[in-house]
């Protein structure tokens, strides 16, 4: 976890990020995994075919094992193999929580709220690069897992 930094970009090779404190932005990239600092990759090979973005949908079937609130607008939907990513907009009093879910068949394995308290629906909430998924938490954090 690195709060300081903002995600510019995203590869199989690592992240490109920078400190949105520091004017010139100074881009340094860093290991997906381990976030330390890495070598700039040789981009020249960049296959964007390993960058996957969700669907939106209208309408999404969800498992009974999952509770939620009413739903507003899209869902954004995701199939990876034996996996089902669903990120969606609940109303809960006045607000709206935005919210990803993980899972299979019948277990959910990853159940958050992305962020809360919200007025307006948030876009593009969450994407995969090769077998990691990435998504912003809280507008400051980004969460990644090997899927």
């Amino acid at each position: 976890q690195r709060f300081n930094l903002s995600l510019n970009r995203a590869t199989d090779e690592g992240l490109q990020v920078f400190d949105p404190k520091i004017n010139p932005r100074r881009y340094l990239w860093i290991s997906n995994a381990s976030a330390e600092p890495i070598q700039e990759p040789n981009l020249s090979n960049f296959n964007s075919s390993s960058f996957v973005l969700p669907q939106l949908r209208d309408t999404v079937e969800l498992p009974h094992f999952i509770r939620r609130k009413e739903l507003v607008g899209q869902l954004s939907e995701l199939v990876f193999p034996d996996l089902k990513i669903l990120s969606f907009h609940e109303k809960i009093s006045d607000y709206m929580h935005q919210r990803l879910i993980v899972f299979d068949k019948d277990r959910v394995l990853i159940d958050e709220i992305l962020i809360k308290h919200i007025q307006k629906l948030q876009p593009e909430s969450f994407f995969m690069v090769g077998n990691y998924l990435f998504y912003i938490r809280n507008k400051n954090e980004i969460v990644s897992y090997l899927v």
